[in-house]
């Protein structure tokens, strides 16, 4: 059982070796039961580690989708949850939400997963050229089903097995954005110095982390613009690839990196001729 803040941790530390129950629960092959109750990520956060960050959440996601095809998995909304926690909620064979206190908000991505389908179907390596705002969120996406739309596409992006890479352009931001990124198999990303990214777009996520602090100052106006200015100051590319290694380039390499990989993915898609893993779905 895992109460926590829908990454499979108490407490997440980014790097950290720590078994996470998700794991223990795939490994052990005994049911799962996660009681939900966070809002994902904030820009809050970046303060805390000096930078902003790509999502590329899918590392510790995988055991989440890998434990649906192993054991009994429930996710029970025991308050309000965003981002990847809504994602998990739906991540599961049995949902619970508790009567007037759970709420869920993260957007569909049909065309995208039909495309990570066709390319593993076809043996295709796939190019994903990324500008991504993040899921659409509010009531008439979640009428939708916008959570359930989520927890498809990260569920169909750790699925896949063809040859992957990302060219991030502008923004990547949130569940949505870690779509962009695979944990396994033959994946690269590069990143242009244009680029941003995080949990949540810094303007939007500054007014709802630090709403208390913006409300209560003398001039609100004036205190979020002076969070905002603050948040910007973190928000370079470079500051991510220096502490992750991150690979930032001049625009002007991608078409050469990109044929490079489309070479070299064909050794790898020799590999993988014959039925996908990943059926086609209409």
């Amino acid at each position: 059982m895992n109460r926590g803040d829908g990454r499979g941790t108490e407490t997440f530390v980014p790097g950290s070796q720590e078994y996470r129950p998700s794991e223990r629960a795939r490994e052990w092959q005994v049911p799962y039961v996660r009681l939900l109750d966070a809002a994902g990520g904030s820009v809050r956060g970046f303060e805390q580690i000096g930078r902003t960050y790509l999502p590329d959440g899918n590392a510790f996601t995988l055991p989440d989708v890998e434990l649906l095809n192993t054991v009994p998995v429930v996710s029970a909304v025991m308050g309000s949850v965003a981002g990847l926690p809504a994602v998990n909620a739906c991540m599961a064979h049995w949902n619970v939400m508790v009567e007037g206190t759970s709420q869920t908000n993260v957007a569909a991505g049909s065309k995208a997963m039909r495309l990570m389908q066709l390319c593993d179907t076809f043996h295709l390596p796939l190019i994903s050229l990324a500008d991504e705002p993040g899921f659409h969120v509010g009531v008439d996406s979640e009428k939708e089903g916008i959570e359930r739309a989520g927890a498809r596409m990260v569920a169909t992006t750790c699925m896949t097995r063809m040859p992957w890479l990302t060219v991030v352009l502008r923004r990547l931001y949130g569940v949505a954005g870690q779509c962009h990124h695979r944990p396994t198999g033959m994946f690269r990303r590069y990143c242009w110095p244009s680029a941003r990214w995080g949990s949540m777009h810094i303007a939007g996520g500054a007014a709802a982390a630090y709403r208390r602090e913006i409300e209560s100052a003398d001039d609100p106006e004036v205190k979020r613009r002076e969070i905002e200015d603050r948040l910007n100051a973190l928000a370079s590319p470079f500051r991510t690839a220096e502490a992750t290694g991150q690979d930032i380039i001049d625009p002007a390499e991608t078409r050469p990196l990109l044929a490079e990989f489309v070479a070299d993915a064909q050794r790898v898609l020799a590999g993988q001729l014959g039925p996908p893993v990943l059926p086609y779905l209409p």
